[in-house]
């Protein structure tokens, strides 16, 4: 009885091993199933985030823009109408006293980020977040945000904090002919 017989474990440690190698394989397929099938769960939950904030469709979603197109030519009207009044009280220190404006950033087709120097200025260092009603020349529009450049970023000096709810999509600049171009 001092030496007592041992009992042999192998075939326990090979059942176990053999079912965890089969649970690794059957989760790895399933997972790559969900990836043919339109993402992993990390893409529906920043879907479903960004869905409940009601402010940026999926990228699937999202209208393409043609040139000449519908949408197209409502930018084309904000930017001649924000050109055409720039009222100190839309754009503070922009033009007439020396400044200009560098971009336009579309957050949608009448939401828009006007990127403007002031007078004396070598950058654009003052952002304003305007929107646009109605159409031709009857459009109006309305500044809700200020922004001037911080030390690393844009900071809001008046109005509703908009950069970080409506993001800067679309960017108009001028070309070589002065001409405002879209440039992504």
């Amino acid at each position: 009885m001092m030496f007592a017989r041992r009992r042999n474990n192998a075939p326990l440690m090979y059942v176990i091993a053999l079912a965890a190698v089969l649970g690794v394989l059957w989760w790895g397929f399933g997972f790559l199933q969900r990836q043919d099938e339109g993402g992993d769960e990390k893409d529906a939950q920043r879907d479903f985030f960004i869905d409940e904030r009601g402010e940026v469709p999926p990228p699937g979603e999202q209208e393409a823009l043609e040139p000449g197109g519908e949408a197209e030519d409502v930018r084309t009207e904000v930017i001649d109408a924000v050109e055409a009044r720039t009222s100190p009280d839309l754009l503070p220190g922009a033009l007439g006293t020396g400044g200009a404006i560098e971009r336009f950033w579309f957050a949608s087709d009448r939401e828009v980020y006007v990127e403007y120097r002031r007078s004396g200025s070598g950058i654009a260092d003052r952002m304003a977040f305007l929107t646009a009603a109605g159409s031709g020349g009857g459009l109006a529009l309305e500044r809700k945000s200020l922004y001037g450049l911080g030390d690393a970023t844009w900071e809001l000096i008046e109005g509703e904090e908009a950069l970080f709810v409506k993001p800067q999509r679309d960017l108009y600049e001028r070309d070589a002919s002065g001409q405002w171009v879209k440039r992504n």
